[in-house]
């Protein structure tokens, strides 16, 4: 009797995968996935805004020309945020440093006809989605009384979709 109990248990054992897989014999399940992400690039018109020559007369700085840059957003499918990350900014105006010392020189900075507002020396921007062109304009403020040298300072710009 134990032999034809543990011939019974065998067969039930060996047998449960077979009724098993002869159960599902006659369906499936494929699951699809798909991942979409947006897609947000920047180019700039140029790398580098320069004010030479400018003369500093009782506290008013001459020859201050504006100059801009335009920042071209495209972001397809989806709308984009511009960030703009200043090393020192105060306001509107963005704080070049003097090569080798703690001076400052003030450039006020305007996004589009906007006067900026660096807030923690950042702005953000909403831009809608295609291709943007927004206008950085850079004009040295004329009411100050900076020490002779070169000053310099960076703006990083990122876009991200929304």
């Amino acid at each position: 009797m134990k032999k034809s109990i543990k011939g019974l248990c065998l067969l039930m054992v060996a047998g449960l995968p077979l009724t098993t897989m002869a159960a599902d014999d006659d369906s499936a399940e494929i699951t699809v996935n798909a991942s979409v992400v947006a897609d947000c690039s920047l180019v700039v018109s140029k790398n580098t805004v320069n004010f030479n020559n400018l003369h500093n007369h009782s506290g008013i700085v001459l020859n201050g020309q504006a100059d801009s840059v335009t920042v071209t957003t495209t972001c397809n499918g989806t709308q984009g945020v511009l960030t703009i990350d200043a090393d020192n900014a105060d306001g509107k105006a963005m704080l070049l440093t003097k090569s080798g010392g703690n001076e400052t020189f003030e450039v006020g900075v305007k996004i589009g006809d906007t006067d900026a507002n660096f807030e923690s020396n950042k702005i953000s921007k909403n831009v809608t989605s295609g291709s943007v062109a927004t206008q950085i304009l850079f004009t040295p403020t004329t009411a100050q009384d900076p020490v002779p040298g070169n000053y310099s300072g960076r703006l990083s710009l990122k876009i991200e979709p929304k």
